[in-house]
């Protein structure tokens, strides 16, 4: 099996980057304090949402994504009417080639205040869009906190001194209409 070499996995991801970069639309801080500024979609690599970025959220590369730990968690502001009618949840991600010809096929689990979602499997590598739909009872506060979970990846030390999941370039709250 090749080995997982830094420039493989950046080259890789790159491309990756782009792709998602041409689809439809920070370090952790210490507070999970909303604030006026929180938005319903955040792209993970936008400086102003980096207070957002709750657990699990490497630093920014390539000035476009993050790489994640297995367990990683966002702060969200919940949109408008989705505390009566609900809204979609949804993640922008690219599994790297290098990744996934390590761990195979994942599984990534959601959960917003609590309410799980339905767990959706990836079964290639390649850009992807995690998209369930969240019931108007887990969003009746002014922000949401939406956790993560994948549940195969690298472990720190296997190709790099992180553990390296998946690669997030978007997280987002969606008002049903």
């Amino acid at each position: 099996m090749p080995s997982l070499t830094f420039p493989a996995v950046a080259g890789a991801t790159a491309l990756l980057w782009l792709a998602l970069a041409c689809s439809r639309r920070p370090e952790t801080p210490a507070t999970i304090e909303p604030s006026q500024q929180d938005a319903a979609v955040i792209r993970t690599a936008d400086a102003q949402a980096a207070g957002q970025l709750l657990a699990g959220f490497h630093q920014i590369e390539q000035d476009a994504w993050r790489w994640t730990a297995h367990e990683f968690s966002v702060r969200l502001r919940t949109p408008a009417g989705a505390a009566t009618r609900g809204a979609l949840l949804s993640v922008q991600f690219a599994l790297p080639e290098a990744v996934f010809a390590k761990t195979g096929p994942i599984v990534l689990s959601a959960q917003v205040n609590g309410a799980a979602l339905p767990p959706q499997r990836f079964d290639k590598a390649g850009p992807q869009v995690f998209s369930a739909a969240v019931p108007a009872a887990a969003l009746s506060g002014e922000t949401v906190r939406a956790d993560f979970t994948v549940d195969k990846f690298l472990a720190a030390g296997e190709a790099d001194q992180r553990e390296l999941a998946i690669i997030v370039s978007r997280v987002g709250l969606e008002a049903v209409p």
